[in-house]
């Protein structure tokens, strides 16, 4: 799954759900209709295709993030005001003992120009899935496709870009160069309509991820405290470093040697729970994913100051130097670097 486009939960919640379930099982999911046909989303059509023997779709539309004559044709919203987003019902079957090979895709689309009573009056009206005798098997194309299938002639076009013109091998798309433009991977902290607002939400942001990171390094000298045979080597490694490596200071030598003991097998599910306990004691104005919790445990802090801080000031233009009116910050690691 693509990180930045894929995180939502409905998606997550199949995949546990599909590894739940293992080789045989149904499962049934009321979501988001957006995935049948998002280009962002074509991974996720595959994986499905590939996991299970059988899927059984029913569109009900709704999508009112459209216009005109086609906002009138997905028809009332599902969940009323609860919702903006298209709506579907899926039934995904795995049986070893299926006769067919491969899997079986059935499509149904509710209709168009239908009031959200007229919707939910067919589902009454069918019960089931086999209520409808009118599925549409569907054969996905190479690109994952399952409506809506693209033309084939578009290939034949000329690219708005590549990756062979972008590294200089090509010279066949009309841009040469393109991105995915800023993206601060924290985008509910540094985007705001609100200067002001923006600030704090980063600041709140920073302070939650220091002060766990002061907690976990507490955390993990006081598993060694408690075991004399690790006190000992750990305190002879870090008196090593600091004769070695005399531009390191004291507490730079604990940190660097507390990595090195992260990867100890005797230690590593001792300080692995150090990390998720410092994490959840500072979560109320962070949101801590998978990528955060391993900078966490490898201690970054410079580089992800440097990288939020740049961010935010792109998006507030203004210098990066400006940060250091932020009292919590003024001579901190992060600034002695800027």
């Amino acid at each position: 799954m693509l990180k930045n486009s894929l995180y939502d939960t409905y998606k997550m919640a199949i995949r546990w759900a599909s590894d739940r379930i293992g080789n045989q099982g149904v499962i049934a999911f009321v979501t988001n209709g957006s995935w049948i046909d998002g280009n962002a989303d074509s991974g996720v059509r595959a994986c499905l295709a590939e996991e299970f023997s059988s899927i059984y779709v029913l569109n009900l539309r709704g999508n009112q993030r459209t216009q005109g004559e086609l906002s009138k044709r997905e028809g009332g919203k599902v969940f009323g005001q609860g919702s903006r987003a298209p709506v579907a019902i899926t039934t995904l079957i795995k049986n070893p003992n299926t006769p067919h090979d491969g899997c079986q895709i059935h499509y149904r689309d509710i209709g168009d120009y239908l009031a959200r009573e007229d919707k939910l009056t067919k589902l009454r009206e069918v019960v089931s899935i086999s209520g409808f005798t009118d599925w549409q098997t569907i054969t996905p194309d190479e690109h994952h496709d399952w409506i809506r299938q693209r033309d084939p002639a578009f290939a034949q076009f000329y690219p708005m870009g590549s990756e062979d013109t972008k590294t200089g091998k090509a010279d066949d798309a009309i841009f040469g160069l393109y991105s995915q433009g800023l993206s601060t991977g924290r985008d509910s902290y540094l985007y705001n309509f609100s200067r002001e607002a923006c600030i704090e939400n980063a600041r709140r942001m920073t302070r939650d991820y220091l002060a766990a990171l002061e907690e976990m390094v507490q955390r993990q000298l006081s598993i060694l405290n408690e075991n004399p045979d690790f006190k000992k080597q750990f305190d002879r490694a870090v008196k090593k470093t600091i004769r070695t490596k005399p531009e390191q200071t004291g507490e730079e030598a604990i940190r660097s040697e507390l990595l090195v003991f992260n990867r100890h097998p005797d230690l590593k599910e001792q300080f692995g729970r150090a990390v998720e306990e410092a994490a959840r004691s500072h979560s109320s104005n962070l949101k801590w994913d998978q990528e955060l919790m391993n900078k966490l445990q490898r201690q970054k802090k410079s580089k992800l100051m440097m990288a939020t801080f740049e961010r935010l000031c792109i998006v507030l233009s203004f210098p990066p130097t400006a940060m250091q009116t932020i009292p919590s910050y003024k001579g901190s690691v992060f600034f002695q670097t800027v």
